[in-house]
């Protein structure tokens, strides 16, 4: 999915990404912490999993064939003149090849993916790419150790939130994956903005309680909603 589409699906508009920026601002003036929130097409580009099912595909479509190679040896055969036993193999090759060839067209479509790759895969990609992103962003230098990353991961609809060891040291874990929770739900709809501004409200509600604000408070971190290239 391409960055154009993703915003467009879920209607991030100029007008809406401000709204997201504007509810980090309010929700960090109350706290030391520092939210970062960034969303990508796709965690990985799964490219492994979708030729293992093309080939897997490609298989089963040779075994089907073998039954009926005998009425489809004849089909070809009045097509083509003089036909060799390896003209027949050379079809039957390039059937299997075409079938290949289709069946990882379909693999590329987001539900399929969803299907054809195992859980724990994309758990770990989605994982991997909130701790490249919470690193390469800057969330785990803040001076006191508060950044909070929400990453949204769209192919896998999956959403992990990383926290640096301030937050962790005294909100439990299960606080975030609620949290997470609550989101995921969220983006089965088409402009998730407002459940997003919800989430970033309660995230700066929980960290307030924890980290209130003190009499300096910088802005360490960008505001807003960052949208990153998906795979890798």
């Amino acid at each position: 999915m391409r960055l154009e589409k993703l915003k467009k699906k879920y209607s991030f508009t100029d007008e809406n990404l401000k709204k997201i920026q504007e509810a980090v601002a309010a929700a960090e003036k109350n706290t030391d912490g520092e939210i970062a929130l960034a969303i990508t097409p796709s965690s990985s580009s799964y490219g492994f999993w979708e030729l293992l099912f093309a080939v897997i595909m490609g298989l089963i479509t040779f075994a089907c064939l073998i039954p009926i190679s005998s009425k489809l040896k004849t089909f070809i055969d009045s097509i083509y003149w003089d036909m060799k036993d390896y003209h027949f193999s050379f079809w039957l090759l390039l059937i299997v090849f075409i079938s290949i060839l289709i069946f990882y067209l379909i693999a590329n479509i987001p539900f399929v993916d969803r299907l054809i790759i195992p859980k724990r895969v994309k758990n770990k990609a989605v994982y991997n790419k909130a701790i490249k992103v919470f690193v390469h962003s800057g969330v785990y230098k803040t001076k006191s150790n508060t950044g909070i990353l929400l990453f949204f991961s769209v192919l896998e609809r999956k959403i992990q939130i990383v926290v640096d060891s301030g937050i962790a040291s005294k909100i439990s874990h299960s606080t975030w994956k609620n949290l997470a929770d609550s989101l995921a739900e969220g983006f089965k709809i088409k402009n998730p903005t407002q459940v997003i501004i919800n989430s970033i409200e309660e995230c700066g509600d929980i960290l307030a309680k924890e980290f209130p604000c003190q009499k300096e408070n910088p802005n360490e971190l960008p505001d807003g909603l960052v949208i990153i290239g998906g795979g890798e």
